[in-house]
């Protein structure tokens, strides 16, 4: 049975995702910020923005599967406020929560996989979050996608994709300012496509419409 690793598991896009993923019969092992949360899964906790942690979480992991056939980072989160009323704290959370946190676990996690496994970084479609009072957020996606094309670039024998998101009805978008456009994707949509990609091999940027 192949394994993946999901950090974000308990987000609404993390339960879609391992829920595709088992249905694909793969075995799950979560890694969220709260366990509690995760009832029937195999799963650990730890703050993805706090390095340690992570590498708690990977060991934890190393521990449970020796190695991983796919990785799944799902972890994100929104906040908006115009751009002169956003503190310098505010900022560093968003940043952190959407960028660090990718960067501490393709750091920590990358070695625990196959070495024709797969590392999927769920991003967003940069270029149409430029609204008012989404600067900030629109930042740290952008620093996301711009930090995984690279990513792509510079480990070409590991398979890696970028799969960008329209706007998925989770509650995520409690946090915006505005209400979630109308023709929104379902998470287990992005689940599936999560799989699909893994199974067919996709690399590169995947753009899901």
């Amino acid at each position: 049975m192949k394994t993946a690793l999901v950090f974000g598991a308990a987000g609404g896009l993390g339960r879609a995702i391992t829920a595709s993923l088992q249905s694909a019969d793969v075995r799950v092992l979560g890694v969220a910020r709260d366990e509690g949360s995760l009832a029937g899964l195999v799963c650990t906790s730890a703050d993805l923005t706090v390095e340690h942690e992570v590498a708690a979480a990977c060991l934890w992991a190393a521990q449970e599967a020796g190695s991983v056939d796919l990785l799944v980072f799902a972890a994100g989160r929104m906040a908006h406020s115009p751009l002169a009323q956003t503190s310098a704290e505010a900022l560093h959370r968003l940043w952190a929560d959407n960028l660090l946190s990718a960067h501490l676990v393709n750091r920590h996690a990358t070695p625990l996989l196959d070495p024709q496994g797969h590392r999927v970084f769920l991003g967003a479609y940069v270029d149409k979050l430029n609204f008012p009072q989404l600067g900030a957020y629109a930042a740290a996606k952008a620093g996301l996608d711009a930090w995984v094309r690279v990513l792509i670039r510079e480990e070409r024998a590991l398979k890696t994709t970028l799969l960008r998101l329209p706007a998925v009805d989770t509650a995520l978008w409690t946090h915006a300012p505005f209400p979630l456009p109308r023709g929104a994707l379902s998470p287990s949509a992005v689940g599936d496509e999560v799989v699909r990609c893994w199974r067919e091999g996709k690399a590169g940027v995947v753009d899901l419409t």
